[in-house]
């Protein structure tokens, strides 16, 4: 029964998006994308870039594969598409709770996966179909640490259990760069939760973390080469372009913030934190002083956490090795902030809050007030639960998402440029126009919103204004 409620709550709010259409980046990967048109020489996947033309950059593999299986099942219908996605969803949830209950009781594991599954800060990675690598990946890695808790917990690592998370760790890796952090929480697991590794076990522990490096190291030389030696595979976003490590760290410790509230109480969502959204900066201010203190007040949890409740160490250690792909710091990244990436990272999130809620319930049942968790837990849900379908909509089609990201990112220059090109398609030139000129005054820098304002007066005999 407890199994079936946590299949309601993930699976129930995203039932709408069965109707929805592509939308985004399931535009050219997918829709458009001759390589997933077709199963014929399936295994080129391995040689190719993530992208198609004319764009460039990236490199899953897995990914292009399965949504290649998916267009052939469904005849490119975008249900199909949005079914597997919501599948996923609810047996990432599952994995959830099997990984949180090798670390705290049943009960409160229960209320881990339930928070997990109505957070709302999900719904980009379950509503957008090219999405379904993050979801993917969240399931190989959070399973392969599920399993590794439970196969170690009564000893060594034995055979079976290993060959199993390496095989995970491979194909979380080719499907989404960010699968290569598995070894870093299996080593934080090591570090925190698991019993000391004895002298028989070691030597088999040792040629397991070297299998771990050797498929990482051969996923990145696989990558380097198919990318032509480029480590990263992909542009620099706006707000970090032309900014040094000490700038792109200035920029970086102001978003923290913004993960902590995404994480804990995702409120208000967007899709794009572009310029004027997130700039880059230039020193140090309130944004910079707030994210010092959270990281500080996080360091300080670990610390204090391992002396006294080591999963809540296991936690924070989690959210470093799972945020460290997209810090931008040491290497920058296509973006500076996407809800779509913090899939991964929420598991530690909803772990905290599991942990905190648990210690809360001890503490008030020796008080006499055991129904004050239970039901601070309730609101929490229902709460998730509302905003989450409240969501989903939004990403009913590409117009519509574009409508509601200039409500929701007002400043962002992509969000009116993108509208503003849509609008145009559409016949609606006025509109249009004013959203080119509102891209353009709020990011001069970027060339796109004056190449499309010019291709519009070029189309309606503007001929003027269009070389201006």
């Amino acid at each position: 029964m407890a199994l079936i409620g946590l299949v309601i709550l993930a699976g129930l709010p995203a039932a709408g998006i069965l109707s929805h259409d592509f939308v985004f980046d399931s535009l050219p990967i997918i829709k458009q994308n001759p390589n997933v048109h077709s199963l014929l020489s399936w295994w080129r996947a391995f040689g190719q870039e993530y992208w198609p033309p004319p764009f460039v950059g990236l490199y899953r593999p897995l990914s292009i594969i399965t949504f290649a299986l998916q267009w052939a099942a469904g005849g490119g219908s975008p249900a199909l598409f949005h079914a597997v996605s919501i599948v996923l969803y609810v047996v990432v949830t599952l994995t959830v709770y099997r990984l949180a209950s090798g670390l705290i009781p049943r009960p409160a594991a229960w209320a881990v996966a339930a928070l997990f599954a109505v957070h709302p800060l999900h719904t980009e990675a379950v509503a957008s179909a090219v999405n379904q690598s993050e979801l993917l990946v969240a399931l190989m890695v959070t399973g392969a640490v599920a399993l590794y808790l439970s196969a170690r917990s009564v000893g060594s690592l034995r055979p079976g259990p290993a060959s199993i998370i390496l095989l995970l760790y491979a194909a979380a890796c080719f499907t989404k760069e960010h699968g290569v952090v598995l070894p870093g929480l299996l080593l934080a697991a090591e570090l925190t939760v698991l019993p000391r590794a004895d002298a028989k076990s070691r030597p088999g522990l040792r040629a397991f973390f070297l299998m771990c490096l050797v498929i990482g190291l051969g996923f990145v030389a696989i990558r380097s080469e198919v990318l032509q030696g480029d480590l990263v595979g992909t542009f620099t976003a706006e707000a970090l372009a032309g900014s040094d490590l000490s700038g792109r760290f200035l920029t970086m410790l102001a978003v923290v913030p913004e993960w902590t509230r995404l994480l804990f109480w995702p409120a208000h969502l967007q899709t794009e934190y572009a310029p004027q959204e997130i700039v880059a900066a230039t020193g140090w201010g309130w944004g910079q002083t707030l994210g010092a203190v959270i990281l500080l007040t996080a360091f300080a949890a670990a610390l204090v956490g391992y002396r006294r409740n080591r999963v809540v160490t296991f936690s924070m250690l989690w959210l470093a090795v799972t945020l460290f792909p997209v810090h931008n710091v040491l290497i920058p990244t296509g973006v500076v902030l996407a809800e779509r990436t913090l899939l991964l990272p929420s598991v530690a999130a909803v772990l905290l809050v599991g942990v905190a809620f648990r210690a809360l319930g001890e503490r008030l049942r020796g008080e006499g007030r055991p129904w004050v968790v239970p039901v601070a837990a309730g609101v929490v849900l229902l709460l998730g639960a509302w905003r989450t379908a409240a969501r989903y909509p939004a990403w009913r089609d590409h117009f519509t998402a574009f409508d509601h990201m200039v409500v929701d990112a007002p400043l962002s220059y992509k969000a009116h440029f993108g509208r503003a090109d849509l609008l145009a398609q559409r016949g609606r030139n006025a509109e249009a126009e004013a959203e080119y000129r509102l891209a353009i005054e709020l990011y001069p820098a970027s060339p796109r919103p004056y190449q499309g304002l010019g291709d519009l007066y070029r189309r309606n005999g503007l001929c003027w204004g269009a070389i201006e």
